[in-house]
């Protein structure tokens, strides 16, 4: 939009400043030049240059901080603390979207009832009743998946897993874009 923005302003200085400079209009460029004609130009340059920045700066560098792992020829990204408990997702966790995640754990979750609590950087709290299945269990590392949510914050999302031997994960919610 910033992109946009930056253009428009651009084509309209082209459009209408640009004629200033034939001789049929040099009568309007005199008047224009006692509320400062070139201070005018280069405001509008610098507006238009700014917005153009701004969209680029936005847009262009966006990318994930985290690798991507690819497995069974799905692409898949791993938050959270490697080495003890984590979740990877099909994609970036995004406010007011359905995310599947799938747990890694190095250690036997044992899960009888599986309901998460999640708890919302406002402080609010909402339980999460969910289905849990085994997927993999290579050595010491078991692999879960997660049935869908929606997470409804933007931020650190606490989530406790209450078993045998409590976990607890933070999921960094982005806003949507």
């Amino acid at each position: 939009m910033h992109i946009f923005i930056g253009v428009v302003v651009v084509l309209i200085y082209f459009w209408v400043f640009q004629p200033a400079k034939l001789p049929v209009y040099r009568i309007e460029k005199d008047i224009l030049k006692k509320i400062k004609y070139d201070k005018l130009i280069v405001s509008i340059y610098e507006i238009s240059l700014r917005f153009i920045r701004n969209g680029i700066y936005f847009k262009v560098p966006y990318q994930l901080q985290v690798p991507p792992i690819k497995t069974n020829g799905n692409t898949y990204y791993f938050f959270g603390d490697i080495g003890n408990f984590g979740y990877y997702a099909e994609k970036q966790i995004v406010k007011g979207e359905q995310s599947n995640l799938y747990l890694v754990s190095w250690k036997d979750l044992f899960l009888e009832y599986p309901i998460f609590f999640v708890q919302y950087p406002s402080g609010k709290e909402e339980i999460w009743d969910t289905k849990i299945s085994l997927i993999e269990k290579a050595g010491n590392k078991m692999t879960y998946r997660v049935s869908a949510f929606t997470f409804k914050e933007v931020g650190i999302v606490k989530i406790k897993i209450p078993s045998k031997e409590e976990a607890i994960f933070s999921i960094d919610v982005k806003e949507n874009c």
